[in-house]
């Protein structure tokens, strides 16, 4: 039964001490925290997509969400299968539950069961508002009807109460995570997460003496916790379509890098990837950001080594298993979109043996059978979820459900074509003209938005947000122009302001756009090669070049040996001077060389080589710093490193060739080099005489042992 906000006030507020007292408290607590090991650790999630026009826009009667969801769905799937939570320990608010009622009584719970050794991780997805009053930000449950009068109670959460509540609980393992938006933003092309109009009404009184109870409380505890936001409060929180799934950008791409590893000393780094990842897909509209409740100062890894991970690198794990079909329901969630399009067309997964398993779950067997990699094959997909087959009948016997999964091999086609979206707003002839314009060029697939991921949209310059139109002055100079999938400025492969929108004009335009929507095909190949959990000891670190030992990002392998790092003291999308010098450090932490190749893109969308011969291998135990001029202009950028046991000659072989200077040049054909890096890491997985190689003649076959990609995304300022 749900408690009345009274009594919720009174339970949750009370137990407050002097100062002194808690001072000394916290000190002790502060101890111990460092001290004991993590104990119980919950989780509330709250998903509403059954949003009514009266919680939301009176004037839209269409005010549902439609990834609200599957966020939740996501992130339980990584709390449980990867992190290793008890599933009653994740609570889990969706639609017609998630009332605020409901939503008090699952928060009172979790407050009178959170000890100072336990986790606990608050969620949320669905709108966001801002009070009109004083611009206090709001979290709508799915019962926050809009009041029409400034003084009358609204049933919102304001979000500085449940950020209050965070730090008023006795333990500092404490993180929210929040994707909604604030401020007010009109719809546009893709669904956003907030209201479109700043909301009338007042807090609940009751609401506001609770927060003031929560900030006493958490003032003499001294504990803090980690809030994390898909957005600033002026910019928008999308919903983005991926593999036949449609989720919050930010929250598919968290779930999806906290699949790849979670050492407490580099969480900071992740968090700043996801926020670099979200800024490349969708622009500076959405720019997550976070912070560390009651302290500004970062202290790491302090209180988040209950989030340290001991299992295998994993991309997903079993749900179910059925005997009579033979099959395994696999969840796989660590797969970045480019690889679920395709992971139906015949991917290899195999097991790993968990070792935070009960024993008493594992079989008894008289061979080491169970201790061996089980294999399955991938023979059908809905978003992240999957069926497999396993190749062996006896395989059924030897796993069990909640056992972790990796990919064995991957197949990408080799027609993989660039998605391309068009413009909700155009005309009947301008959709059929830029469909046959489209349709003319080899690996272009015109799509409606909501079917999968989008690489690009096309459409009127004029359709651009204002947020486009403030950073780019050509971006209201009329014709049509290339979007991302945010709806962010492309490029300007448009014509001038004076050039007709229909007809041969707009064939036209798209002509002109070949170079780039082959650069972005390009762009979508190399991301298809990223291969994080692959076994090689290789660790990036990027930094500016006068401050080589303080980086502002870094990525590595799970086998890559760790050492001790100076985290970045922000959460957001890392940043390079465009005026200065980058400096890349490449550490090969094993006894094999690797052979190496390091691709970058500058903020005009092209592609740059390493082609310095002296850098064709990275020695064991050995590291190599790279600094080169920057490309100039401002923008986001990404660096590619393919590392493989065996020589990258091909690829390398018709790399330009440096005459002098630092070794990077330009490729003048992008797409003809990603798509011979496919090749090539394809002809060095067919020297693997694994039986399971899949063999379809119209796949790449990639053995995911064979190489490894890293990819660091930041940006040019």
């Amino acid at each position: 039964m749900a408690l009345s906000r009274r009594d919720f006030l009174e339970r949750s507020g009370a137990a407050l001490v002097g100062w002194g007292l808690a001072e000394a408290i916290a000190l002790q607590q502060a101890t111990r925290l460092l001290a004991e090991p993590a104990g119980r650790r919950q989780a509330l999630l709250v998903g509403i997509n059954a949003y009514s026009s009266a919680c939301v826009d009176g004037a839209n009667q269409n005010a549902a969400l439609t990834g609200c969801l599957n966020d939740v769905a996501l992130l339980r799937d990584l709390l449980v299968d990867r992190l290793g939570f008890a599933a009653a320990d994740v609570h889990v608010l969706t639609d017609t539950a998630a009332t605020r009622s409901q939503w008090q009584a699952a928060l009172q719970e979790l407050a009178d069961t959170t000890r100072a050794s336990d986790g606990l991780w608050l969620h949320f997805s669905g709108y966001g508002g801002q009070l009109a009053s004083d611009g206090t930000a709001l979290l709508v449950p799915v019962d926050g009807e809009l009041v029409a009068a400034a003084a009358q109670p609204i049933r919102d959460w304001a979000e500085p109460t449940l950020q209050a509540w965070l730090r008023a609980l006795p333990t500092e393992r404490a993180i929210g995570t929040i994707d909604a938006g604030i401020a007010p933003i009109a719809p546009g092309w893709l669904p956003q997460r907030s209201r479109p109009q700043a909301t009338l009404g007042c807090l609940d009184p009751e609401e506001v003496l609770w927060q003031q109870a929560l900030r006493k409380t958490a003032r003499s505890r001294g504990s803090g916790g980690l809030w994390l936001r898909a957005t600033t409060p002026d910019r928008q929180a999308l919903e983005l379509s991926q593999a036949g799934f449609t989720a919050g950008a930010w929250t598919y791409l968290l779930a999806q890098h906290l699949w790849n590893g979670l050492p407490p000393k580099t969480l900071w780094f992740e968090l700043a990837q996801v926020a670099a990842a979200v800024e490349s897909q969708v622009g500076k509209q959405q720019q997550p950001i976070g912070e560390r409740l009651i302290r500004s100062a970062i202290d790491m890894p302090r209180g988040f080594d209950w989030l340290t991970i001991a299992q295998p690198a994993a991309c997903g794990s079993i749900v179910a298993i059925d005997p009579q079909a033979n099959t395994w329901d696999v969840a796989l969630a660590g797969l970045p979109a480019i690889v679920l399009e395709s992971v139906a067309a015949g991917s290899i997964l195999e097991t790993t043996l968990e070792p935070n398993l009960e024993p008493t779950l594992k079989p008894t067997l008289e061979t080491t059978d169970a201790d061996l990699p089980q294999l399955a094959r991938v023979v059908s997909s809905h978003g992240w979820r999957a069926i497999a087959q396993p190749l062996s009948p006896d395989e059924l016997a030897w796993v069990i459900p909640g056992q972790g999964l990796r990919e064995r091999w991957r197949t990408i086609p080799r027609n993989l074509s660039l998605t391309v979206a068009l413009d909700p707003t155009f005309e009947r002839i301008e959709r059929i003209d830029a469909t046959s314009a489209f349709d003319a060029i080899p690996n272009m697939t015109v799509l409606a938005a909501g079917t999968k991921a989008i690489d690009v949209w096309f459409g009127r310059s004029g359709s651009a947000r204002r947020d486009n139109k403030a950073t780019d002055p050509n971006a209201a100079s009329g014709g049509y122009r290339l979007f991302s999938a945010g709806q962010s400025w492309r490029s300007s492969a448009g014509g001038e302001g004076g050039e007709a929108l229909k007809g041969e004009a707009l064939k036209t335009v798209v002509q002109r756009s070949i170079p780039q929507l082959q650069a972005a095909l390009a762009r979508k190949l190399l991301r298809a090669t990223v291969n994080r959990a692959a076994g090689f000891p290789l660790r990036l670190s990027l930094a500016a070049a006068d401050a080589p030992d303080r980086p502002i990002a870094q990525i590595s392998t799970p086998t890559a040996i760790a050492s001790p790092v100076v985290a970045p003291v922000a959460i957001g999308t890392p940043t390079l001077p465009a005026s200065g010098r980058p400096c890349l450090t490449l550490e090969n932490t094993g006894d094999q060389p690797l052979s190496l190749l390091v691709l970058q893109l500058d903020p005009t969308g092209h592609l740059w080589a390493d082609t310095a011969a002296d850098r064709r291998w990275l020695q064991p135990n050995d590291r190599q710093s790279l600094s080169w001029a920057s490309p100039g202009g401002r923008g986001m950028g990404a660096i590619w490193v393919v590392a493989s046991w065996e020589p990258l000659d091909r690829v390398r072989s018709v790399l330009p060739v440096p005459e002098e200077g630092d070794g990077w040049l330009p490729l003048s054909q992008p797409l003809s080099i990603a798509r011979m890096l496919l090749d090539e890491l394809h002809q060095l997985s067919n020297l693997s005489t694994d039986p399971a190689r899949p063999t379809a003649p119209d796949l790449y076959a990639l053995h995911c042992g064979r190489w490894a990609t890293l990819e660091l995304a930041f940006r040019w300022v």
